[in-house]
């Protein structure tokens, strides 16, 4: 009766713990979806905030082509303005040497040469210097004008460059600084891509852990799984350890008093001398871990493989926990 009792205490136990496990199973993996939302939340973020400043950087330069592109234009304007004014005071220059030629024509053919020229050469000697004067005046009025147009245009020249030149400085540390901006937002992004993968692994772990919570996988189950991948196929290894939890809850020792079953997985003992001889492990102790799981292993495969009514695990009562 006092056995009975204490069987009863023990199992109550056991659903306490169990259940309290799985709680906080539940609780690691909304913990761990969490941190993965709020990862994803950070590199998002960072993606953005990496964006802009891209842009930012890419207009800041676009600024600074444009005025460099500005100041060579101003440059180009005021030495379109110089040629000009060297060209005007070439055809002065023309214009003045055409004058000298005809005074000195009027020279050679005056009274020390032997006379006058007529009255009609005269007078159309005089329009023509007349008019070479009034030519040289336009264009001497001309060039004061252009002259007068070009310090303007030099003065006007110096202050956009000037200005220009300031703006490019400007220019040049807002470019500087939109880098070493850019720089820290990668750093950012790194940091968010490092810390999406740290919370992804811890997510998958809890999901994990969880899933062994739900199957009653506890660390004492866990630590023969080792051995259960050496001998069962990868698709039955999950099934092998569940199983294992229900049947003896990883204690390689357990007896059920009832039934003689032992061991790991519970054998019962004709059941043992079937399976332990067919795995190769014939005579040994039921309570071997090793020849306990190589003969549960052997079990399920013949059950596969002789298409058992109750499946792969047919053999066993805890079959039902596999459902769940």
């Amino acid at each position: 009766m006092l056995r009975r009792a204490g069987l009863l205490t023990l199992g109550l136990l056991i659903v306490f713990s169990g259940t309290a496990a799985l709680a906080q199973s539940e609780a690691e993996v909304e913990r761990a979806a969490a941190e993965v939302e709020a990862a994803e939340a950070e590199a998002a973020s960072a993606a953005v905030a990496h964006s802009t400043t891209t842009d930012s950087l890419l207009n800041a330069i676009l600024t600074y082509e444009t005025t460099t592109l500005d100041l060579e234009a101003a440059g180009f304007r005021l030495a379109a303005a110089q040629t000009a004014i060297l060209e005007d005071e070439r055809r002065l220059s023309d214009l003045r040497r055409s004058i000298e030629d005809m005074a000195a024509g009027l020279y050679m053919v005056g009274p020390d040469r032997g006379g006058f020229l007529n009255s009609a050469d005269s007078i159309a000697v005089g329009l023509a210097i007349e008019r070479a004067v009034a030519d040289i005046e336009t264009e001497m009025i001309a060039i004061d004008t252009l002259r007068g147009g070009l310090h303007q245009a030099r003065d006007d020249a110096d202050e956009l460059r000037r200005a220009l030149t300031r703006a490019r400085s400007v220019q040049v540390g807002a470019i500087a600084t939109i880098n070493t901006v850019l720089d820290d937002v990668e750093v950012r992004q790194q940091v968010a891509a490092d810390r999406r993968v740290v919370a992804d692994a811890a997510y998958e772990t809890a999901v994990t852990e969880l899933e062994k919570a739900r199957k009653g996988i506890t660390p004492k189950v866990e630590a023969w799984g080792q051995l259960v991948a050496s001998y069962f196929p990868e698709d039955q290894y999950w099934n092998a350890l569940q199983v294992m939890a229900c049947e003896s809850r990883g204690t390689p020792t357990a007896l059920n008093p009832t039934s003689d079953a032992a061991g790991l997985f519970q054998f019962l003992p004709g059941t043992w001398l079937i399976a332990s001889k067919g795995s190769g492990f014939e005579g040994a102790d039921p309570y071997e871990p090793e020849a306990n799981v190589a003969s549960a292993a052997w079990l399920v495969q013949r059950s596969i493989d002789w298409e058992h009514p109750g499946g792969a695990w047919g053999h066993w009562a805890c079959k039902r926990v596999l459902s769940s």
